[in-house]
């Protein structure tokens, strides 16, 4: 696991495959309003490529990234221009409740 990770490099190593939960940092020059805020700047500028965002809901969002869903939680780190998301593997996903009934 890679719980409490400081990631402040622009490559986007944040989700590990294999990891089950983490946490991206972020600093920016300009406070963000609200945790809202902090989940549209993650989405916009710092989600990996490929990640495919499926909900939101303001301070938390459902992605797909390499075929697996992940929650992500946006927060504070102390003071409006400090941030993270925590995310968490999402166990019992659509797709593999789908391919399940699929089988039977």
């Amino acid at each position: 696991m890679l719980e409490n990770e400081n990631i402040n490099e622009p490559k986007n190593p944040q989700f590990i495959v294999g990891a089950v939960s983490g946490s991206f940092y972020w600093s920016t020059q300009y406070y963000h309003p609200d945790n809202n805020f902090t989940m549209d700047d993650y989405l916009s500028n710092h989600l990996p490529e490929g990640a495919w965002v499926h909900h939101i809901d303001g301070t938390y969002a459902e992605i797909e990234y390499e075929g697996r869903d992940y929650g992500l939680h946006a927060g504070g780190n102390g003071d409006s221009f400090n941030h993270v998301i925590r995310w968490e593997l999402l166990l019992i996903t659509t797709k593999a409740v789908c391919s399940a009934l699929a089988r039977d």
